[in-house]
């Protein structure tokens, strides 16, 4: 079984149903996201990604639980499609995964939104 999280279910479902209730919804989170000076312009997929980490920033997020949380069973789970949006992200933001300052990159387990 893949690592997992550690918030407990109730907490996950929470995390769940809010990060999904903001992509069905289309809540224009990334409107007034801005790095220093520069406005970002972000997919509603890249908000909800970017939520998520920021609303638990400093602990790891696998892909498998991004991958459950934001897209449901609509993905397998070998697919690559959260890297492809945290990659475009970290492209927005300016990011490099090498030395991050938003979005880190923990082998093996997932990713962690590095707190300010």
């Amino acid at each position: 079984m893949a690592a997992r999280s550690t918030r407990s279910s109730k907490s996950r479902a929470s995390v769940r149903s809010t990060a999904r209730a903001l992509v069905l919804a289309k809540i224009p989170l990334g409107q007034k996201v801005k790095t220093g000076i520069t406005k970002l312009t972000l997919t509603s997929m890249e908000q909800a990604v970017l939520y998520l980490l920021a609303s638990n920033a400093g602990e790891v997020m696998t892909r498998e639980f991004i991958l459950d949380t934001l897209w449901a069973s609509d993905y397998l789970a070998e697919s690559n499609v959260v890297d492809r949006h945290v990659r475009n992200l970290r492209s927005k933001l300016k990011d490099d995964w090498k030395k991050p300052r938003y979005i880190a990159t923990v082998p093996g387990r997932g990713y962690r939104f590095i707190a300010a």
